[in-house]
């Protein structure tokens, strides 16, 4: 309390008393409950990450992507098959009753390297947009934590109002029974307290809304109580890490992910464009003639087996090969304007949050000076020096002080956590 409220004479005791119930500890009972059972923003943050079925599906699909790795880099299955002779082959040992192949085909050197590096780029690809989408759950949860944040300290700064302008309305009725003023100022007092109150309804009203936002995120039931703690604070935006932070965001990774991929696909259909061969044999039965007994006879045949597929038409290709190249173009391409676009998304949300940090110093200013004034007047006023409209006035241009405080303080976290979602920074631990 400012040390000039307080009672130099007897005829001040009632702007003493006044100054004792408004300033005094209206603030602290109403934190209390909301101390008590305060829910952190990070922890809401891991509880979204924990819940969101989005970031869930995304995982899957990682997981899934993962697999395609073992299915491009292995070789193919060998073929085996066998033939029986319904009319036998008469041969110089004897006649050939069946035949068993076993074939191995092995692709042109490198194809499988080039074919497995770029399933796992794209893997990769797939877990940055993962990273991604923690990044866009984390800055949702912060986005519509703070005007829930700005709602329950509006509302603490209402309630505080709506006590002081019932204590000014048994102000004014007192001196109005004196007959030290007309019944004027106990009716503004009493318009007054009608409009706080209302004030105080609809902020409760809009808070259900807030709150049921909050919950959809958490993937959780709408009316789950949500109470956030009352710690928020400005940050210094001059220790901001530069935009060059930018280049780590995963949805610009990913893109480079998509482009390693694509030149790997281009390696890989150049190395479909050389000869794939096989190694096989061949193993056939032979009964022994029974009309001679020439050296080795009905002895079985072994045939060793050399395959190429030779490439002959070649468009396809070469048409592989240039689709791929042109894909990992049209990537590098798409990093560059997604990082140019968020290198301007990063310039205006660094000057939401830098003017958000000063209008809440402004407002720390005016605060103190509206404070100042508001109990000079409440003073004198009590002394029957000033009119009772000036009162009012000045504590309403002190609450909408109060109020632009919190409102400027919210703009300045939102923009902040645009920051963290544009630069990937603390999201990923």
């Amino acid at each position: 309390m400012s040390t000039r409220m307080q009672p130099r004479r007897p005829g001040r005791r009632n702007s003493a008393r006044i100054a004792t119930v408004l300033r005094g500890g209206v603030l602290l009972l109403l934190l209390l409950p909301l101390i008590l059972r305060a829910q952190p923003l990070d922890t809401l943050v891991v509880q979204a990450w924990a819940n969101d079925p989005a970031l869930k599906a995304k995982d899957l699909e990682f997981q899934a992507a993962m697999q395609k790795v073992a299915q491009v880099s292995t070789l193919p299955d060998p073929r085996l098959s066998l033939g029986v002779f319904i009319t036998p082959v008469e041969t110089r040992l004897g006649p050939q009753r069946a035949k068993v192949s076993l074939t191995q085909m092995f692709p042109w050197f490198g194809m499988l390297d080039a074919q497995g590096r770029a399933a796992e780029a794209r893997a990769q690809a797939v877990y940055d947009g993962y990273l991604a989408e923690r990044d866009a759950v984390a800055f949702k949860v912060r986005a519509a934590f703070h005007p829930l944040h700005e709602l329950d300290r509006s509302l603490q700064v209402e309630h505080r109002e709506l006590v002081l302008l019932s204590r000014l309305e048994d102000l004014a009725r007192e001196r109005y029974a004196n007959g030290q003023v007309t019944q004027v100022d106990v009716l503004r007092a009493r318009m007054a307290t009608n409009a706080q109150r209302t004030a105080v309804d609809v902020l409760e009203a809009q808070r259900s809304s807030l709150v049921a936002r909050l919950n959809a995120l958490l993937d959780r039931a709408a009316d789950t109580p949500v109470n956030v703690v009352d710690s928020i604070a400005v940050i210094d935006m001059s220790a901001w890490p530069s935009p060059d932070s930018l280049e780590r965001a995963p949805d610009l990774i990913a893109l480079q992910d998509q482009a390693r991929a694509a030149n790997a696909r281009a390696d890989a259909a150049r190395a479909a464009g050389g000869p794939s061969f096989g190694l096989g044999l061949d193993y056939m039965w032979i009964d022994p003639r029974t009309d001679a007994d020439p050296p080795g006879n009905g002895r079985d045949a072994l045939m060793p087996m050399l395959t190429l597929d030779l490439p002959i038409f070649r468009k396809r290709y070469t048409s592989a090969r240039m689709e791929a190249e042109l894909d990992e173009q049209r990537f590098d391409r798409m990093h560059e304007a997604a990082l140019r676009d968020r290198q301007a998304a990063y310039a205006e949300a660094w000057w939401q949050a830098r003017k958000g940090a000063l209008m809440v110093e402004l407002m720390d200013a005016q605060i103190d000076l509206a404070r100042s004034a508001a109990d000079l007047l409440v003073e004198a006023y009590a002394q029957g020096q000033e009119r009772f409209e000036e009162v009012l006035r000045m504590e309403d241009m002190l609450l909408r002080y109060r109020l632009a405080r919190l409102s400027a303080l919210k703009e300045h976290r939102i923009a902040v956590a645009k920051l963290q979602y544009l630069t990937s920074i603390d999201n990923n631990n």
